[in-house]
């Protein structure tokens, strides 16, 4: 797993391209298979609850072309989650076999023009 680091602020929008190699940095055919991202308060416990998921069965949230995936992130769904958060993307092949190609931490910070509605 290629261990990326991301650091945003509330209410940012991001994309996140993937690559998929094998263990010989050849291109992994992802024709077929399946891309599951996740974001999650932790790592730790090794199977923490998503507060974020984005999957290949929608277009506009992850898109599948040759050996490469793009996450779409958008900024609602960042908005007010200002924290320290864990990412990880599992990749299935249509030959069923299961990895996982990147994942890391995520910190979201404060945005002085992200903050919530308060009355005047």
């Amino acid at each position: 797993m290629k261990n990326v680091t991301l650091d945003i602020y509330a209410g940012d929008s991001l994309e996140i391209i993937c690559n998929v190699v094998d263990q010989d940095k050849q291109p992994v055919d992802l024709t077929g298979g399946e891309v599951l991202w996740q974001l999650g308060q932790s790592n730790w416990p090794r199977n923490p609850v998503p507060v974020l998921s984005k999957d290949s069965t929608n277009p506009n949230d992850l898109v599948i072309s040759g050996s490469s995936f793009l996450v779409k992130i958008y900024s609602a769904e960042t908005h007010l989650k200002q924290g320290n958060y864990y990412h990880e993307a599992q990749v299935t092949l249509a030959d069923g076999s299961v990895g996982h190609p990147i994942g890391g931490k995520v910190k979201i910070r404060q945005s002085l023009t992200d903050q919530p509605d308060t009355p005047i």
